[in-house]
């Protein structure tokens, strides 16, 4: 489990750049899940700014992905952490 532990943030940052690639190879279905992942593994690794940024991407590629109902949400708690901002 500790490694598991030392490992999660490393992970969030592969799966961010594995959504940047997907998005420039023009797959924006499989960018958009990548970024879900990055942003539960940043998420579960306390990594705010890794957070902040999958939920920007996933706001911005929800449409290309087809998932345009989903941009509602990811703003709302994308305010919600800027909001919360100290």
């Amino acid at each position: 489990n500790d490694k598991k532990a030392e490992n999660a943030p490393g992970v969030a940052a592969d799966l961010a750049v594995l959504a940047e690639l997907s998005a420039r190879r023009g797959k924006p279905e499989d960018s958009y899940w990548y970024w879900r992942r990055a942003f539960d593994s940043a998420l579960a690794a306390n990594r705010v700014a890794l957070v902040r940024m999958s939920l920007a991407a996933l706001r911005d590629g929800a449409p290309a992905a087809g998932r345009e109902n989903e941009v509602a949400a990811w703003t709302g708690l994308l305010a919600s952490l800027d909001a919360a901002k100290p």
